[in-house]
């Protein structure tokens, strides 16, 4: 692998389309607190995607992209390491023995990591930021899991990975140990002949991402929104052994869960789509040890969205109110931000970031400064996929929690 020598070229949006501006009246607005950055590329061919963002020690952000490589039909590995301002420090993109980046980003122990796919034998690398070299690093091989499509980092320390079994035709569940060694495998079958092609057009970006995603519970079982039987369905799973303990099916790829966030015992913050319309549930119960279906959940439509949103889910406390943060992409080409009571349900407070070039959101993360980075692709000049970077503060947080703050 080598490091490009290809220059980023910033653009520094001054202007957030906010939905209000009181928190703009007496909070100082720094270079810090509050910017949008577009990593615009010189390179007219070059094409990438956002997948994930997060915060290191110094304040400066990482962001993992997939970008467009001719030696392969998968995407490349590229990343940004910016400073607090948003201002880029380096930039690094992978040679093609390489490929298809997964999000997310992980911070293990201090360090930030991520999966990928050999170009050539199509197992698993575990790559390691290494800020310090401005490269990334392979730490660990798994020949045996193929086409990977999310990870996340477990309490333990360890990872939970969700790939594609080509040959058993199958989506399969990786627990990976603290060591980075393999504890368990399951799959589950797809029961579609045709599940290549979903798979594919995810993974070469030739048609909309699928919401794939990893995650654990509060209580230590795990989850993941996968392709099972027929459908795209988020399924609950057993720690010890992967073993299916409840389903939630969706219909086919039409209609299914979007983005999920445990609150506590079967209480859930979800959105979902059904052929294009999105729906926004604050708080919603699902039976994770039972069969259920998504089109049965009950919550409110959101026409301002998208059709098939991408959607991020982020749990904070402001103050004495528990948060949670809806962040998705509008039909007007916007981010939209929406603050919900989680206690019981109620919307406190939404924001408008952005202009008319479109954002994709990939990634929303609370930062040092208790206020919010969210990552998107967003399109330059309407043509160039690149990466954008949205830098809320304190005072934005709070409007969306629904506090005053001129007091």
């Amino acid at each position: 692998m080598k490091t490009t020598t290809k220059v980023i070229l910033n653009i520094i949006v001054g202007v957030f389309l906010l939905a209000s501006c009181s928190s703009e009246e007496v909070e100082e607005v720094t270079p810090e607190n509050r910017f949008i950055k577009i990593y615009n590329h010189p390179d007219f061919s070059a094409t990438h995607y956002a997948l994930d963002v997060k915060q290191t020690a110094d304040n400066g952000y990482i962001m993992l992209a997939q970008s467009r490589v001719t030696e392969s039909d998968f995407g490349g590995i590229y990343l940004i390491k910016a400073d607090a301002e948003g201002n880029v420090l380096w930039e690094y993109a992978a040679d093609a023995t390489v490929v298809s980046p997964a999000p997310a980003l992980m911070n293990i122990n201090g360090g930030y990591y991520f999966m990928c796919m050999d170009n050539t034998g199509l197992g698993t690398f575990l790559m390691q930021v290494n800020e310090a070299g401005a490269t990334a690093d392979i730490v660990r091989v798994y020949p045996d899991i193929t086409y990977p499509l999310h990870a996340s980092a477990t309490p333990d320390g360890g990872i939970l990975v969700l790939s594609y079994n080509r040959d058993r035709t199958s989506s399969t569940l990786s627990k990976i140990n603290a060591s980075f060694g393999i504890s368990w495998q399951e799959n589950y079958r797809v029961q579609e002949e045709s599940a290549d092609e979903p798979i594919f057009d995810h993974l070469l970006n030739t048609d909309k991402r699928l919401p794939f995603f990893t995650g654990v519970m509060e209580t230590g079982d795990y989850f993941f929104n996968g392709l099972t039987n027929f459908t795209l369905a988020l399924s609950f799973v057993d720690p010890t052994n992967g073993s299916q303990q409840g389903v939630m099916n969706g219909f086919r790829l039409d209609g299914a869960v979007s983005a999920v966030q445990h609150i506590q015992g079967s209480t859930f913050a979800v959105s979902r789509y059904t052929f294009g319309t999105n729906y926004i549930l604050p708080g919603v119960e699902i039976a994770t040890d039972g069969i259920s279906n998504s089109e049965d959940l009950e919550g409110n439509i959101s026409a301002e969205l998208a059709t098939n949103a991408d959607v991020r889910i982020l749990r904070t406390t402001v103050d004495t109110t528990n948060l949670l943060v809806y962040a998705a992409n509008s039909k007007s080409n916007q981010v939209v931000l929406y603050g919900y009571d989680e206690n019981n349900g109620e919307l406190l407070g939404s924001k408008h970031l952005g202009f008319s070039e479109g954002f994709e959101v990939a990634g929303i993360i609370e930062t040092s400064d208790k206020g919010m980075a969210i990552l998107c692709t967003t399109n330059v000049a309407g043509r160039f996929r690149r990466l954008a970077l949205f830098k809320i503060s304190e005072g934005d947080v709070k409007t969306l929690a629904g506090k005053d703050t001129d007091s």
